[in-house]
Parts: structure tokens; C-alpha cells; sequence
């Protein structure tokens, strides 16, 4: 059982602790010290206990959570996104377990409380659902000692209409497995019913690696050798023990198959000569998790699914080989999961995989391994409750598309398997629902991937059997068009012959905004035209609340940029393998993302601490706004603030301001990395890139004085045999600065044929004022555009108040931004403040169209339904004979001709 804990980068001495349970028959344990930050420093220990808790009185922990804690969820006052709402609460050392109780009352009396007692783990899912409104809840614990509570009361919110998704009792889901196999995928009597659906003489031609082993027998696999038997990862070794093992794993998957579809005694015997062939390799070997995870991790995926489709060809001491195989298997696994724990502190990336994987072999082996009812308990209660780590209900996934669609498609498995046996259908948890649309908004078709190992890849099979199975399972139209412009694929040929559910008619996502911000992972995609993927640019910014830590790098508030296929702006680096000398020292760090350097450093890598904020977003069909605070990210401590805001005006410019302040004068670098080569210009301090089909402007417009260096090379090569050629722009401040706004421009667009030119652009910078005036011709007309950015005060980060305007040549008005707050009379004139407002007029429809939301993080969900109240002023140019807001048209609104203005309220 392995407990961790650590703390971020300081130069102050800091106390790290963890408690746990050994188990019985423990004979020592060992505390190993380290830093997962390599040659930037020294890091001293001191005072290092090891010492005996158990009779310490029992209290209750109401702290706040470390950045490795879930804490307490759903968030005090929360409206939740599904009924009932998931209980987590920080555990209680010494706890034998807990008590709940809900009430629609605050004060919990007796006949309006319903008593939830016999829970072990620190979280609940209710079995019943709720009744829309507000709930409070409370828990005890339980101990050897007695009660302990109760803990402080928190309260959520039910809405009308969300999700249903209550857990039953264990004893009733357990009850509906059936103890006979086969129970993966499918039950006994689903066999007879897809052998009638399906052709069985086809299955020897469509599973030809399989039937060819039954007729020249199946190959053995000799034990592969640990990578780590050095004591370091022998990247050969690992590559030739996962090839050498892969098709053996693949034959036996459909030797099973065909073995339970037509019962030739051929496939069985083949089969199961695999299967204890495998089976017999030293579970605590090479072929452990410690030994070799990867070869490990598909023994626990691939033996339970044969097990279970073999039974009938195997006698009882062949069927004792496996289990006695799956259940060291499987105490691994469990070890591994709940040693973290899981329940608590979720944020590993091998155990999200693992926990599918136990599943499977749990339902595979109910009462046949005697611990498999207690991990299938603790499997389905930990999906329920607090799985994705790496994401949530907005279906983020912080570990990037790379990583999304592998566990994805794996963790499709268990729902598929554990659906099949219980009709408990985990697909409706919010997660799973929305989770297509961070592969359409962040990987949209013709980009890459812009965050997280694998970064740049570009969309594949896996991506494709993923999507074509979401949009199958959620008969979601706009899944089905996305899969339609990247091709329809499915995760196996023998899931395939599983899945019966059709492709819904597609629909492109045109009623979609062309922005999304997945707050769960703290990654905005603003796009040019979503629905057209010939005619799109991409904009991903990220500023992530789960730090840089497993597959996430070190690129807090970095964008990156796509346009019309090209990557333009890109997370610079490979993957060669995890933690190679360049992914650790090029890819992870800073240095190589469209970020800053400070004093020379970037952001901590591979750290849960270092955090940083989406601050809000504003979409709207003429201009976006967004912003994010990544200054505890550096763990520098005379770094104050770090707030990227960025401004797309829409269709291809988007304004960066980089409003740095800190405790003493810093350096500061800002960088740009592309796939094509970037050529600078120091004496007008610009940036110029052209792609394949288009190019990239870039105007560092304030402050003055910025060196300019690019190179083509690496500070490590990828350990690649052949790469795509990468170009970096380092650009210096000349001076340091304890605070400045550096005022950046990205102007976009298509290398021929673009309806766009920008003419001139200059930025005013005024202690916390910002102004920038641009011209530009846009489709034949000369512009002018005035953008202003009023930043929040010294204290504690926030979205700026932003407001924009652009007149024609006859200086007429026809679009119009006022984010927050009017900062001065120009466009929108006045709106009620706290409100973002935009505005396009068009005087040949005599039309003003209004865009009405709010910017910040804590405002997103405050109703923009018409009986708000907000009173907005535009200019009006002429008098308009339709408005609408947010698409509704105004029945009514007062046009003064004489003020040049017109007055609606909402």
C-alpha cells in the first residue's frame, strides 16, 4: 500500500504530511523523500517522523483540500447537473466509516431527514431521486470510539429536468449479474440471440488471427523481461516486451470470440492453451505493474473477457490457474487505486485506466475470487462519484485528446460491460454526455491537438471509434457530423458485432457557439466558424485548475493557433516516450509553449500546485473576451499576477495584453513556436509566419524594445527518428520590470485570397488603461476599430473591462463590444454594469443585432431570459426597424434620432 503527499516549489520551509492504514502484517515501512523537479536546485528535509496516530482523538476534517484533494463536492450552494448529485467529503483518519443525512430543511428534523448509515468510503450516491430544489447535507463518522459530528451543513440545488442517475443498492445491482458465463459484454442468453442475428461461417474470415492459430496452433509469448531490471526504463526493453505481447493478447481476445459463437472445439483449445499460457506468468514479475505497466495493464483487460467467453471449454483446476492469475491481478490493481486513494486523491493517470480494467475483471470473477464483490463495489461507486479525475462534468479531459480517446475507449468497456449485466447505464453521467464536445471544440476537424502529450497530433482511428460510438450512444447529431468529416470507425471488430445502436442523422453544429469553455479543465476554444472546417481557425487557450501534473505540460495561459489547416502557433515539443531527456527538458517546460519566461523560468512541471484560472469568457458572434491568471504556476515568489487577456475580434485578429506585476523587476520573455519558419523584424518589432495556406502576423505593439531571436533547434532532440522541423521566437524585454502590459497582435488569415488587410496598429498604454487603434480593410471597406482594456486594480486577478467599436469610412458604427462595464461613450453608450454587451448594426436590413451575457467564472450561470432588467444605450446610426438579443426579436424599444441613440431593456 503506497500513500504520497507533496507541496510546491518555496523557499520557505514547508510541513508535508500523510496518514494511512498499514495492513495487517506489516513489517516496516519505508518513507522515501524526493523532488520530482530535477537540477533546479537544492531541497532540504528536516525532522522527517514516522509515529503511531491510531489513538489521537477522532475529529472531522473540514479543511480546505490540497491541490491532490477532491475536497467537498458538489460545491456549498451549487446548482447540480445531475439528480441525485455525488457526496465527497475529505475522510476522517481513524473512521470505520460514515452516517449522511439530507433534508430539503436546514435544520434536519426527525421525519424530514432521510439517515443514510453503513457507509465505508468518504462519499455517497443516494439511491433514489430527488426532488428539484435545495438540499442540505451533513455526515458523521463512524469509530471505534463512537460518533464523531456532525460536519459543518452544506447545500446544493436541484434543477427542473437534469439528469437521472441514482445508484441502487449494492445488494439489488449485484443481485442482476449472472453467476454463469459468459458475463463480459454479454449474458448467456445474449448469446443465442446474436448468433441468430449474426452470419457465424463469416466470423473464421473476419477473425483470421484467431482461426489461423486454431489451425497452426497458437503462439506462446516467452515471459517478456522487465524494462526497469536496470533500475531504469530500458525504452528498448519496453517496446519489444509490448510488441512481443500484443498479438498474443489480440489471438486470445478472438479465439474466445469465435470459441463462444460457434463452440468448435478447436477455438477452445487453442484458446485456453493461451489463456493458462498467459495466466502463468508470474503475476509479482516482469509482467507485474512494477515490472513491465503497460504488458500488466492488458493482462488485467484481456484474460477477464477470455476467461469468461472460454469457461465452458476449460475443467475446474484449468479455471483455478486464471483466477489464482487474476486475483494477484487484481490485488495489484486494487492496491494501486486505493492506495492513492482514489476516492480522495483520483489525480494519477494509470489508475483511471486501471479501474475499467478491475471492473471488468470483477464482474468476470463474482464469487469466484472472494475480493471481487468488494472491488466491483468500490469500481462502480468511485465512477459515480468522482471519476474523471481528469475531468468533469463539461467533459474536459486535462490530459489531453491523446490521452482522452485511449481511456475513453477503454472506460467503454466497463460501462459497455457493467451495463450489459446490471441495465445501470453510467453513459448518462454528465461527463459522458458532454465529453464528444471536447473533441469537436478542441481538436476540431483539420486542427491538432493543442495541449498535453501528443500534442500536434491530428485526428485518427481512435479518435474516430470514440466519436462514432458517443454519437451512436447519445443519438447526438452533432457527434455524428463531426465523425462524418473525420471518417466512422469502430473500437473492435468484436464490439462492432456487439453494438447495435445506428449513427443518428447528423446535424453541423451551425446553432453551436463557435466558442466553449470547459471549466472543468480550464481550456477555451474560440473558433472561427466551427461548421465549416475549410474556412476555420482555432484559437485554444488554457489555464488549468489541475496544474501541470501526468500528461498535462507546463503551458499555463499558452494558446495555440490553427487556421485553415495550418498550425500555426503550436505546443512545441514530441513524445518520444514518457520522460525521455526531450519531453522532460524540451516539451514539459514552458520554454517550449506561447507563454512567458520569468527571470529566465518557466512554470513548475509535473506539479499539482501549479495552478492557474480561466478568469471568464464573453462569446459573441462579432468579438470574444477571455482571460487567465497563471502566476502561481512559476512558484516564483515576486511574481504577483500573470493574467493573459485576450480579445478575438472576429473573423483575424486577436489582441493579447500580458498584464505582469511583480515584487522586484523581472525579465521577461515571450514566446512564439510554430511549424513553419518565423522571420523577425527588431526594427518594427514583428513577427511574420507563412504556412501552407495561410500566415501569421504578429505586432508586439507594447512595450518597446523587445529582442528578437528564432531558431530551428532543440535545447534536446527528439529521440525520433524522423520529426517535423519546429521554429521558436524568443522575444526579450530589453529591461526588467517590476510592472508592465505587454500588448501583442495576431492578425490571421489566408495566404491568397483573403477579404482582409490590416492597414496600421498602435497601442496607448496608460498605468491600468489600455487602448489600441487599428485600421484594416475588411471585404473593400476601410475600418477603423478602437479597443480599449481598463485592468483590474493591484490585488487579486479578474477579467478586465473591455469595450471596442468600429466605424466605416463614413463613420458610421456597426459593431460594438462592452465587456463589464462602459468605459466610454462610443458604440454602446451605456449598460447596466456587471453586464457584457455586443452589438452589430446593419443599416441595409435597418437591423441592430445585441449579444447579452456575463464575463466572469462565479456570473456564468445568471439567466439572460428577457425580464432581466438590463438597460442598454447603443449609437444608431439609423433608425432601426428590428432588434433582437441573443436572437429574440424586441417588441419594443425608444429611438431617440436626435441623440443618435436608441434605449432597450431586456
Amino acid at each position: 500500500v503506497a500513500q504520497t503527499a507533496s507541496v510546491g516549489t518555496t523557499a520557505d520551509w514547508q510541513t508535508v504530511s500523510v496518514e494511512g492504514t498499514a495492513p495487517d502484517g506489516t513489517a516496516y515501512v519505508t518513507v522515501i523523500l524526493y523532488s520530482t523537479l530535477p537540477n533546479v536546485g537544492t531541497v532540504y528535509f528536516d525532522n522527517v517522523r514516522l509515529y503511531d496516530v491510531s489513538q489521537r482523538p477522532v475529529t472531522l476534517v473540514e479543511r480546505a483540500p490540497t491541490n491532490r484533494e477532491l475536497g467537498f463536492l458538489p460545491e456549498d450552494g451549487a446548482e447540480v447537473n445531475v439528480n441525485p448529485p455525488p457526496l465527497v467529503w475529505l475522510p476522517t483518519t481513524g473512521a470505520t466509516g460514515y452516517i449522511v443525512e439530507l433534508s430539503r430543511d436546514i435544520t434536519f428534523p426527525a421525519g424530514k431527514t432521510e439517515r443514510i448509515t453503513g457507509i465505508e468510503l468518504p462519499l455517497y450516491t443516494h439511491s433514489r431521486v430527488l426532488e428539484p430544489g435545495t438540499w442540505y447535507w451533513r455526515y458523521w463518522a463512524e469509530s471505534n470510539r463512537g460518533l464523531v459530528g456532525p460536519s459543518q451543513v452544506r447545500s446544493f440545488v436541484v434543477p427542473e429536468g437534469v439528469t437521472e442517475l441514482p445508484l441502487p443498492p449494492k445488494e439489488e445491482w449485484l443481485a442482476r449479474i449472472p453467476r454463469e458465463h459468459p458475463r463480459l459484454f454479454l449474458t448467456p442468453e445474449d448469446v443465442q440471440t446474436l448468433r441468430d442475428r449474426l452470419n457465424v461461417r463469416a466470423l473464421p474470415a473476419l477473425f483470421s488471427q484467431g482461426h489461423l492459430a486454431s489451425l497452426i496452433g497458437a503462439e506462446l509469448p516467452p515471459e517478456p523481461v522487465s524494462p526497469y531490471a536496470t533500475g531504469a526504463l530500458d525504452i528498448e526493453v519496453w517496446r519489444e516486451g509490448i510488441n512481443a505481447m500484443t498479438p498474443a493478447f489480440n489471438t486470445l481476445e478472438e479465439l474466445a470470440f469465435l470459441y463462444m459463437m460457434t463452440e468448435r472445439e478447436v477455438y477452445g483449445e487453442e484458446g485456453k492453451k493461451l489463456l493458462l499460457h498467459l495466466a502463468s506468468m508470474d503475476p509479482q514479475g516482469a509482467t507485474s505493474y512494477r515490472g513491465a505497466p503497460e504488458v500488466a495493464m492488458r493482462m488485467l483487460y484481456t484474460l477477464p473477457r477470455a476467461y469468461s467467453w472460454l469457461y465452458d471449454a476449460m475443467t475446474e483446476d484449468e479455471r483455478n490457474v486464471v483466477r489464482q492469475s487474476m486475483r494477484a491481478r487484481g490485488q495489484e490493481a486494487y492496491g494501486m487505486i486505493k492506495g492513492l486513494p482514489f476516492e480522495t486523491s483520483p489525480f494519477s493517470s494509470h489508475p483511471g485506466r486501471m479501474l475499467g480494467f478491475l471492473g471488468q475483471l470483477s464482474i468476470a470473477f463474482l464469487d469466484e475470487i472472494p475480493e471481487a464483490e468488494g472491488w466491483l463495489d468500490y469500481v462502480v461507486q468511485l465512477l459515480f462519484a468522482v471519476y474523471p479525475a481528469w475531468g468533469g462534468d463539461d467533459g474536459g479531459y486535462s490530459e489531453g485528446n491523446n490521452y482522452w480517446r485511449a481511456y475513453m475507449s477503454w472506460m467503454f468497456d466497463f460501462l459497455d460491460a457493467f451495463k450489459a449485466v446490471t441495465g445501470i447505464d453510467l453513459y448518462q453521467k454528465p461527463f459522458f454526455q458532454n465529453t464528444g464536445y471536447f473533441a469537436l471544440y478542441t481538436m476540431s476537424p483539420g486542427t491538432g491537438q493543442p495541449f498535453s502529450d501528443g500534442q500536434n497530433g491530428t485526428t485518427g482511428a481512435a479518435d474516430q471509434s470514440v466519436m462514432t460510438h458517443l454519437a451512436r450512444v447519445h443519438q447526438n447529431p452533432y457527434f455524428a457530423w463531426y465523425v462524418g468529416q473525420i471518417g466512422t470507425n469502430d473500437r473492435s471488430k468484436i464490439l462492432a458485432l456487439l453494438n447495435q445502436l445506428q449513427l443518428p442523422a447528423a446535424k453541423a453544429p451551425t446553432d453551436l457557439p463557435d466558442a466553449w469553455w470547459f471549466r472543468d479543465v480550464g481550456w477555451v476554444a474560440l473558433h472561427k466558424d466551427l461548421a465549416n472546417p475549410e474556412d476555420n481557425m482555432q484559437f485554444t487557450f488554457k489555464a488549468s485548475p489541475l496544474g501541470t501534473a501526468s500528461h498535462s505540460h507546463s503551458d499555463q495561459n499558452a494558446f495555440v493557433l490553427y487556421a485553415y489547416g495550418d498550425a500555426l502557433a503550436i505546443s512545441s515539443g514530441y513524445y518520444p516516450w514518457s520522460r525521455s531527456p526531450h519531453h522532460e527538458q524540451w516539451t514539459n517546460q514552458t520554454l517550449s509553449k506561447n507563454s512567458l519566461l520569468i527571470d529566465g523560468r518557466g512554470q513548475a512541471i509535473f506539479s499539482m500546485e501549479a495552478t492557474a484560472q480561466i478568469l471568464g469568457l464573453f462569446h459573441s458572434p462579432q468579438y470574444d473576451y477571455t482571460a487567465g491568471e497563471a502566476a502561481t504556476a512559476y512558484g516564483n515568489p515576486n511574481l504577483e499576477r500573470f493574467t493573459r487577456h485576450i480579445v478575438y475580434l472576429r473573423p483575424n485578429l486577436f489582441l493579447i495584453v500580458d498584464d505582469v506585476r511583480a515584487a522586484r523587476p523581472v525579465a521577461i520573455d515571450w514566446l512564439l513556436h510554430s511549424r513553419f519558419p518565423i522571420e523577425w523584424n527588431g526594427a518594427q518589432q514583428t513577427a511574420h509566419i507563412n504556412g501552407s495556406k495561410s500566415k501569421l502576423d504578429v505586432y508586439m505593439l507594447a512595450p518597446q524594445g523587445f529582442t528578437g531571436s528564432v531558431t530551428d533547434q532543440f535545447n534536446v532532440p527528439p529521440e525520433m527518428a524522423s520529426y517535423q522541423k519546429e521554429w521558436h521566437l524568443t522575444a526579450k524585454l530589453s529591461e526588467k520590470t517590476q510592472r508592465t502590459a505587454i500588448v501583442t497582435l495576431l492578425s490571421a488569415g489566408r495566404l491568397t485570397g483573403e477579404a482582409f488587410e490590416l492597414l496600421s496598429a498602435t497601442a496607448d498604454v496608460t498605468g491600468d488603461r489600455i487602448a489600441v487603434q487599428l485600421e484594416y480593410v475588411r471585404e473593400g471597406d476601410k475600418i477603423t476599430e478602437t479597443v480599449w482594456l481598463q485592468l483590474p486594480p493591484d490585488g487579486q486577478a479578474a477579467v478586465a473591462a473591455v469595450q471596442a467599436v468600429a466605424y466605416d469610412a463614413e463613420g458610421r458604427a456597426f459593431r460594438a463590444l462592452a465587456s463589464r462595464e462602459v468605459l466610454t461613450a462610443a458604440g454602446i453608450v451605456a449598460a447596466t454594469p456587471g453586464w457584457s454587451v455586443a452589438a452589430r448594426w446593419d443599416e441595409g436590413a435597418s437591423a441592430v443585432d445585441v449579444t447579452l451575457g456575463r464575463t466572469e467564472a462565479d456570473a456564468q450561470r445568471v439567466a439572460v431570459a428577457r425580464g432581466t432588467g438590463v438597460e442598454i444605450a447603443l449609437e444608431a446610426p439609423f433608425a432601426p426597424e428590428r432588434i433582437t438579443v441573443n436572437g429574440t426579436a424586441l417588441d419594443e424599444w425608444f429611438y431617440d434620432a436626435t441623440a443618435g441613440q436608441v434605449r432597450i431593456v431586456w
